[in-house]
Parts: structure tokens; C-alpha cells; sequence
């Protein structure tokens, strides 16, 4: 298998599909264009959803790109092996001009090839739909997984859970078919190999997905399944989690650039090597890198997102100011660690070139979110150790809202960091009564705005003091 860099993943896998006639496409913005019920964009095939409705794409019925993807979802895990905020997806499209026997071939070429990514036939493992009594089992394309090199004891058959797709409750679906590599090469300790240490299913460490071939052949309506007049397919290959698995790393911050991202971030204070020693001050070392990444590609972005307390704004100040926190653990200065914001730029700044044209307010806008924080920082943590030391004097398992609204209202402290901190000690925060109490104030505030906005201009509440 070939160790590749992002780089180079990105240009071999373009230059694949463009001489297979795919029209390359660029990135999207982070922040979905046609979809208002998520922040940001959470897929490759996100901002392509239109196309893969029917609308015609202005350049062409096949296409390739990667794309760049943010998910909130999973971000207490984040700091692990795999977990990321930020992540890339490399995808080819085909809307209505090919379908699973070129998607499959190509796929399995490309993964295989020596002057691609070189990995041998004997360690990839595919699964397939199993079929259920809406849609048949898909032996169509383990045929033709058979047909290019896969044995037959390497194909797994799943169910809807794991190999089926769809848009929502209604809309395109249709089975998928995903594509691992066998990290080890024999069954994980103490599971059947036949029944449990698959591909999909194994909960070990056997099995590194990288492929996931979506055939889009179905229409959901009214609760029955139709045939889609024009069959269309939407790949998608993780790029960080593909170079651990090029490179046979456990670690996706073990990959370039990542990896010179996290010691750069190391190299911002002497403490950090003692730090690393221990499990959480790896984990905090991998937050930090993460999480600038992350905060260098949002403020970059080609749609501006500043900190805010709202929407993908919100999402962003929590990034900088909980990895502000664990600047503080690893007694790395917060403007040194903003600082190697120079360095994720360098190193994706050819991939995304509004990285460059942005770089000035990605610097600036970091520097002051964390001025604005590091101001109630220290006052705010001495509140809530105080009242957590309350807590546990009293016996107490939970951390009352009203505390955990006035860190918020008062220190800027997002309800995330509290619950996090609480939770080092053991104890939780009454969620219910801290949403009810920031409802009371968003009223309130709506209220006050509405009635300054209906006085005469020249009120005095309405001006400047």
C-alpha cells in the first residue's frame, strides 16, 4: 500500500476519474446553500443533493471532487484515534450516465492499481445489501465484486442499518455496497469470524472502511418503493481515515498534514512532552489540532462565519474557546496555538485557495475571539469550581441551571464547556432548567428589540450612551 500525503490522495484520485471523462468540481462552501435544516455541509454529496434530484449540473452527468465537511455530532469523541470535526471527502458522481457495474470496476481499480493506491486484493472486504421485503438483495453487484478479484468468503451481506441509503423518509434511496481494509488479517479475539468479525460489524479495530459506493435506484412515495427513471451514484471516500489506512497508522493524526499541524501546536511550549505521557494529554494535543483546523476552515470559508452565540457562529466560538481551555492543560499559550494557524494554512492553502484569500481575518478573528475570552476565562472557572465544590460538598450530582446559565450569560461560557468540566467531576447539569432559562431571555430580548425598533428615532433609549 502507497503511504500518500492529502495532497497527493486528492490529485491521484482527481486525475483518475478526469481521464475517465468525470468533470472535476470544486469544494462548496461550508455552509450549506440549499439546505437550512443543518449548519454546515456534513457530506461530499451535500451540496450536489439537487443534482441527484434531476436538476442538470452545468458541467456534465459525471463528476469528481472532494469536498470539505464539518459534523458537530460526534465532538465529545473527538480526540481519539478517528473522531474529527474537519474532515475531507473525496466522491465521483454519476447522475444517470453509469451505474454499478462502472462504479464498482473503477472503484476496485483504483484501489488496487500500483500507480494508485496499491492495495492488495487479499486485504479488501466488501458488504452488500442483504435485500429486504421492500427491495431485493443486491447480487448484482456482489457478481460483479466476484467478477474483479473478490472472493466470494469476502463478501458480506447486511442488512438496511448498514448498506442501505436514503435522502429521508421520502425521496431517492437504494442500496449501497462499502469497502474495507482487514487491518489484521484474522478474526479479533473472541469473535466468530463468521458471524461477528466482519466488516461493518466487528467491533474491533480489524476492519478500516474507506469506500462507500451509494446506487441510487429507488423513489420513496407515499411509503412504496418505485423504480427512479434516471439511477444515479454517489461515491464517498474519507480522506484522513484512507491515508491511516495507506500508511497503517491507528491514528489519523498521524497522517500529513495533521501530523505537522500537531507538533507544531506541540512545539508551543516545553510542557507539552511531559503532558504526553499521559492518555488525556494526547487527547488534549488531538482536540487542539482538530479543532484549529476546523476553526481556520470556517473562518475561511467562501460564506463569512464569525463568533457568535448563534448558529454556525456558535458552533465556531465553542471551538476556540474550549480549545482555549485545553491550551491552559497543556500550558500552551492561547495565541501561540492561533499562531500555527499559519501553518494549517500553508499546508491546504493549494487545495483551497480561500484559505489564502482569507488568511488575514482567520488570524484576526481568532486573536479576538480569544481576547474576548481569556477577559472572563479565569473569573468564570473560579465560579464554577466554586459551585462545584458546592455540588459535591452538598452530595449533590447535579449542577443547578441557574448556574449554568449565568456562566453562559456572564462569562461567555458555552453549555458544552460547563457540562464538560462538570463532568471531570463527576457531576452533571440540570439541562431542562438551563434551556428554559435562555428561552426567558431570548424572549425578552426579542421583546425588547421589537419595542425599541417601534419608537421614534429620536427616542432617547434609542440612542448611542
Amino acid at each position: 500500500m502507497r503511504s500518500l500525503t492529502a495532497d497527493e490522495l486528492r490529485s491521484l484520485y482527481l486525475r483518475f476519474f478526469q481521464e475517465r471523462d468525470h468533470a472535476i468540481v470544486r469544494s462548496a462552501s461550508l455552509i450549506p446553500a440549499n439546505d437550512p435544516t443543518v449548519l454546515f455541509t456534513t457530506a461530499g454529496m451535500h451540496p450536489l443533493i439537487p443534482y441527484l434530484l434531476g436538476q442538470e449540473h452545468p458541467s456534465g452527468d459525471m463528476l469528481v471532487g472532494f469536498q470539505k465537511c464539518l459534523r458537530t455530532t460526534d465532538i465529545d469523541e473527538v480526540g481519539d484515534a478517528t473522531h474529527l470535526t474537519l474532515f475531507e471527502m473525496l466522491g465521483n458522481w454519476s447522475l444517470g450516465a453509469y451505474f454499478k457495474e462502472a462504479s464498482i470496476r473503477w472503484t476496485f481499480e483504483f484501489l488496487t492499481r500500483k500507480d494508485c493506491l496499491d492495495i492488495p486484493v487479499g486485504k479488501l472486504w466488501v458488504t452488500v445489501f442483504a435485500g429486504n421485503v421492500e427491495a431485493p438483495r443486491d447480487e448484482e453487484s456482489a457478481r460483479i465484486w466476484r467478477s474483479v478479484g473478490i472472493a466470494s468468503d469476502r463478501i458480506a451481506f447486511l442488512g438496511t442499518d448498514h448498506n442501505w441509503w436514503a435522502l429521508g423518509p421520502e425521496g431517492p434511496c437504494g442500496p449501497d455496497t462499502e469497502v474495507f481494509i482487514d487491518m489484521i488479517g484474522r478474526a479479533c479475539h473472541g469473535e466468530d469470524a463468521k458471524t461477528q468479525c466482519l466488516p461493518g460489524v466487528c467491533s474491533g479495530d480489524r476492519f478500516f472502511e474507506v469506500w462507500n459506493n451509494v446506487f441510487m435506484g429507488f423513489d420513496r412515495q407515499g411509503g412504496a418503493l418505485l423504480p427512479l427513471p434516471k439511477r444515479n451514484v454517489d461515491t464517498g471516500m474519507g480522506l484522513e481515515r484512507t491515508l491511516a489506512a495507506l500508511k497503517q497508522v491507528d491514528s489519523v493524526y498521524e497522517t500529513l498534514p495533521l501530523a505537522t499541524i500537531k507538533d507544531a501546536i506541540a512545539m508551543c511550549s516545553d510542557a507539552v512532552a511531559d503532558r504526553l505521557t499521559s492518555e488525556a494529554g494526547v487527547r488534549a494535543l488531538r482536540i487542539l489540532t482538530d479543532h484549529l483546523r476546523a476553526a481556520v476552515f470556517i473562518l475561511g470559508d467562501q460564506s463569512t462565519v464569525l463568533p457568535s452565540n448563534q448558529s454556525a457562529g456558535y458552533v465556531l466560538r465553542r471551538l476556540i474557546r474550549r480549545s482555549a481551555r485545553f491550551c491552559q492543560y497543556l500550558d500552551i499559550g492561547s495565541r501561540d496555538w492561533a499562531g500555527v494557524a499559519d501553518v494549517v494554512i500553508g499546508h491546504y492553502g493549494n487545495a483551497y485557495p480561500e484559505l489564502q484569500q482569507n488568511s488575514a481575518r482567520i488570524k484576526s478573528e481568532l486573536a479576538k475571539e480569544l481576547d474576548r475570552f481569556d477577559r472572563t476565562l479565569a473569573r468564570g472557572m473560579a465560579r464554577l469550581q466554586k459551585e462545584l465544590a458546592r455540588a459535591a460538598g452538598e452530595g449533590s450530582s447535579q449542577l443547578l441551571g441557574e448556574i449554568a446559565f449565568h456562566l453562559y450569560d456572564t462569562y461567555g461560557f458555552p453549555i458544552e464547556l460547563t457540562k464538560e468540566i462538570a463532568a471531570e467531576h463527576g457531576i452533571g447539569v440540570d439541562e431542562a432548567d438551563y434551556e428554559r432559562r435562555l428561552a426567558d431571555h431570548q424572549q425578552k430580548s426579542r421583546s425588547a428589540s421589537i419595542a425599541a425598533a417601534s419608537r421614534p428615532a429620536g427616542h432617547p433609549e434609542n440612542l448611542q450612551r
